[in-house]
């Protein structure tokens, strides 16, 4: 289950939505950490957090046994023209980079006094993928982490990542369309696939369906202004869950537990909706398996 530290009190406390998930029978825990950035063509990248809240949750997450995954995410102040974390063109490229690796080794310092399991180093920076500076970026954290790295990619260009050699697993933010019953099938195994070619083994980093009647042609958009649907957030999670057992990655983290659930909040997250209950019957039925990178 994946958790965003989206709170806009920055002393919230998530400990309560931890334990919420553990209580599902979630057995490991991606916590996104939100990197701030005014527009797509600022440098003036920041924490959108506290200092204490990822050393908190990473507390709490271990108390109840929760293998922990850490991913920072760059959100965007302003998305007006389509503008998202895929399109960013800093104005300044080299204090970009700058501000953002000093808030990686932070996270990466964190990470490792908190017992993680993984550190994802980027998400979904489509337009900056190819920068020459990735594999030293990989190199400098792995100085400060001695768990996993991954990169998390979005579905539609996974095959474009030139740096998957440098990391230990190939993670993927998986928002395909979902076009019929068999769309998971097939395209679980294509990740599969190339996962294998790459000798890394397969993380779903991010899945999930807004409970709108827009998710299964949008399943990445909460911002569609559909009608609220959570009975169609149930099928779809049903559908992603029966592929995921069949053929299960590594790890596969559900977005967003973090929301109310409530009919007026156009959100991803399960809690409060029947899809909460879809979940918690598919972790109990769950084998147990080995999670290590």
């Amino acid at each position: 289950m994946a958790l965003g530290l989206f709170a806009s009190d920055p002393l919230y406390d998530y400990g309560p939505m931890v334990a919420e998930i553990a209580e599902t029978g979630a057995r490991e825990l991606l916590v996104a950490v939100p990197w701030t950035l005014p527009d797509a063509h600022s440098s003036a990248l920041r924490s959108g957090v506290s200092d204490v809240a990822l050393p908190a949750v990473l507390r709490d997450a271990r108390e109840l046994d929760l293998a922990v995954t850490v991913m920072p995410i760059v959100v965007l102040s302003d998305r007006s023209d389509g503008a998202w974390r895929g399109t960013l063109s800093p104005q300044d490229l080299g204090l970009f980079w700058r501000n953002y690796d000093a808030l990686l080794r932070s996270v990466a310092v964190d990470a490792q006094r908190g017992g993680a399991l993984r550190l994802i180093v980027g998400s979904e920076l489509n337009s900056l993928e190819q920068d020459p500076s990735w594999p030293q970026r990989i190199e400098d954290t792995r100085a400060r982490f001695t768990g996993s790295l991954s990169y998390s990619a979005n579905w539609d260009r996974y095959t474009q990542v030139p740096f998957w050699e440098a990391l230990d697993s190939v993670s993927v933010s998986a928002y395909f369309p979902v076009v019929d019953a068999g769309t998971w099938d097939r395209e679980l195994a294509s990740l599969h696939a190339y996962s294998s070619a790459q000798q890394r083994p397969l993380v779903i980093s991010e899945y999930g369906f807004p409970a709108l009647s827009s998710a299964a042609s949008r399943p990445w958009d909460e911002t569609t202004g559909a009608d609220f649907d959570p009975q169609l957030q149930v099928e779809l999670l049903e559908q992603a869950l029966a592929a995921l057992q069949a053929a299960p990655p590594q790890a596969h983290f559900l977005w967003n537990w973090f929301g109310t659930g409530s009919a007026d909040e156009a959100s991803f997250t399960p809690r409060g909706r029947p899809a909460a209950h879809v979940l918690r019957q598919a972790f109990d039925s769950s084998p147990l398996r080995d999670s290590s990178p």
